[in-house]
């Protein structure tokens, strides 16, 4: 698997790409090896995350969406909504979705 990793990565530096739109880094559409969210059960993918109610239902136990390009996935941060922005996280709406990302300002 290293070997295969490393080819990827290697065909990535020629601007051969594999991202899900094969426009970038394989990186922005999975985590790296042993990387992932959902190994350790800090992550889960929700089919219905269309629907406000259970978006509402995951935010009140502490699940918020966190990644704009995966709209399935959904990133334990264990605390309330109210308390996000004070972690660090700041709001972005996107298609009527709230995502709360890094606040890199």
């Amino acid at each position: 698997m290293r070997e295969q990793i490393a080819t990827v990565f290697a065909w990535e530096d020629r601007k051969i790409w594999f991202s899900k739109d094969l426009s970038k880094s394989i990186l922005y559409s999975v985590a790296a090896p042993g990387a992932s969210q959902h190994n350790f059960m800090l992550a889960l993918d929700v089919e219905q995350y269309g629907n406000a109610r259970v978006r509402k239902i995951m935010g009140d136990h502490g699940w918020f969406q966190t990644v704009k390009s995966d709209l399935p996935h959904f990133t334990y941060l264990g605390h309330a909504r109210d308390q996000l922005e004070s972690l660090g996280l700041k709001r972005e709406v996107v298609s009527g979705q709230e995502f709360w990302i890094p606040n890199m300002e």
